[in-house]
Formats: C-alpha cells, sequence, structure tokens
C-alpha cells in the first residue's frame, strides 16, 4: 500500500523551511516541549490531552528530517509507533518544495482518513502560509 506523502512549493528558503520543521512547530501545527536541535533528540507535540513522541534520526539542515514516531496517546495516536517521517526540503531560483512521506500511513489504518485530511491541511494551508505570510494555522 502507499504511504502517506504530500508535496507543497512555497515562496520561501530551504533554510526557512528547515526552521520551521525544528524549531517553529508550534507556529504551524501544534504545542511542542521543545525545539529540535539535532540527531537523536525526542520532542513531543500535543493536541489537548493527546500527544505524540518523535526521535529524530536524521538531521541535514535545510535538506532532510525524518522523525521516528516512539510513542503516542489515545489509540489512535499509537497507531503510528513505528513510523517514520520523512521531511525533504528541494530550493530552486523561485521556491522551495517540502516534502513529507509518512512510512507507514496508508489506508489499512483505521486513522488514515482522519490523519492524512489533517496533515493536508497542517502542510497545505498552514506551513504553507506561515512560511509564506508569517502567520500559520496551528491546531490546540
Amino acid at each position: 500500500m502507499k504511504d502517506y506523502t504530500q508535496h507543497v512549493r512555497i515562496k520561501s528558503s530551504s533554510k526557512n523551511a528547515f526552521e520551521a520543521l525544528t524549531r517553529e512547530i508550534p507556529n504551524w501545527w501544534g504545542s511542542v516541549d521543545h525545539s529540535i536541535q539535532g540527531i537523536n533528540e525526542d520532542f513531543t507535540i500535543t493536541f489537548g490531552n493527546a500527544y505524540w513522541t518523535f526521535k529524530i534520526v536524521d538531521y541535514r539542515p535545510n535538506q532532510l528530517l525524518i522523525w521516528k514516531c516512539i510513542d503516542g496517546q489515545p489509540e489512535l495516536n499509537n497507531e503510528w509507533i513505528g513510523h517514520m517521517l520523512k521531511w525533504t526540503i528541494e530550493e530552486d531560483a523561485n521556491a522551495t518544495m517540502v516534502s513529507l512521506i509518512q512510512e507507514g500511513l496508508n489506508e489499512s489504518l483505521p486513522c488514515y482518513d482522519v490523519c492524512s485530511a489533517a496533515w493536508d491541511r497542517f502542510i497545505l494551508v498552514s506551513l504553507k502560509a506561515y512560511l509564506e505570510k508569517g502567520t500559520g494555522q496551528p491546531g490546540s
């Protein structure tokens, strides 16, 4: 089965996109316990009582970032445990392409419809607006 994949072309630099995916997550996605500084770090993102915890397994500034989901609650969120979220960033003369592949998130999971729709909103709307206009639409 095909894993969830999304791409968005943003009028911003690769440096700014990488900062958004590491140090500025609360501005476009949700509340985090701390910003990402490098490989092997863990961070937790929360939405009310729900959360996911990720370990950074690859960290290449302005190019690549891979998060491994190592915990999540409630039950719907723990479907992500073991998933690899691969963010790639490619800049050209006019814009930057940000792509996410979430290995493991596919139509066989009960959360797929909800999770893929949420990712679409956070990537295509919130992340893009944050990087282009300075204001995202994070969840709470």
